[in-house]
């Protein structure tokens, strides 16, 4: 059975394959980048610091959970990706398609947010939807594994319609070892179960941004509670500062600690622990003491 469904999308692949052209090559090339973790990961910190918090704190935790259970199912089912001539760069296994997954977890959960506004929210289904046909049109995905990707994407916000309201009326005692407790299991976990050295690395990355997330977004809501810069002028040096820092934190940190021989997982796992902080704590920290301050 499985065989067959295969061989069916590889015929799906190589009709996706005769159609290409540099318009659609364009299209795809861009709508492929808008499931990837690195822009949702940088629109989600642009819509955290500058439009709502709390929407975005929910989005981008839906994105690592998303890319924490795609990184798990890869390493459980290891199959490979498809056969047809890609014209994109894409590495370690195929299913479920992790940028399928991401888009209709990130997108689809904004959708919900602004689910009054229709027009918007059908928008960014198409988004998670345009995404998830990219992949195979570049030649990286089967049919199945996007499908898959998307249903367990839009079941994922299914779920986290009903979690988030329950977060809401706990106490910050239990919301903190909640989240402690969640931090060091998904930690534990990622370090123990993955065998493969490019998945392992991806589910620990996930893993220090997911407990940042947790724990820094706990601690802006209990003792910041920033809002965002008021003027132009604050925008303006949210937008240097805040993004400085991140890349310094985030890339710069990189050869650093090469130089000083400190590589490997707990390298890498330290280093979006603190461009995760940064995110969640930092910046707005330095938005409620300095900048909306200044601009009072």
């Amino acid at each position: 059975m499985f065989e067959q469904l295969v061989a069916i999308d590889i015929e799906a692949l190589k009709l996706f394959a005769s159609i290409r052209n540099p318009v659609l090559d364009v299209i795809f090339r861009i709508a492929t980048e808008l499931g990837h973790e690195t822009f949702l990961l940088m629109f989600g910190a642009f819509g955290y610091w500058f439009l709502d918090k709390n929407i975005f704190r929910r989005a981008i935790l839906m994105l690592l959970v998303s890319a924490l259970a795609n990184s798990i199912l890869k390493e459980y089912f290891a199959l490979p990706r498809p056969t047809v001539t890609a014209t994109y760069t894409a590495e370690g296994y195929s299913f479920p398609s992790g940028h399928a997954q991401a888009a209709a977890a990130f997108w689809g959960w904004l959708a919900f947010e602004i689910r009054k506004h229709h027009k918007w929210a059908i928008a960014l289904v198409c988004v998670s939807l345009l995404v998830a046909l990219s992949r195979p049109y570049l030649g990286v995905h089967h049919f199945h594994d996007i499908t898959v990707g998307l249903l367990l994407g839009y079941l994922q916000v299914l779920v986290g319609t009903r979690l988030f309201s329950v977060g809401k009326i706990q106490p910050y005692f239990w919301r903190w070892t909640s989240a402690l407790l969640v931090s060091i299991g998904v930690t534990v976990i990622c370090a123990s179960y993955f065998t493969h050295p490019e998945m392992k690395k991806l589910a620990l990355i996930v893993a220090a941004f997911l407990t940042a997330l947790l724990l820094g977004t706990l601690y802006e809501q209990q003792f910041i509670n920033f809002e965002p810069p008021r003027t132009i002028l604050g925008c303006i040096l949210t937008l240097v500062i805040g993004l400085v820092i991140l890349l310094l934190v985030w890339r710069g940190l990189k050869p650093v600690f090469s130089l000083t021989g400190f590589e490997g997982y707990t390298a890498d796992y330290i280093r979006y622990l603190l461009t995760g902080f940064w995110l969640s704590t930092g910046m707005p920290f330095v938005i409620n003491r300095y900048l909306n301050k200044k601009n009072n």
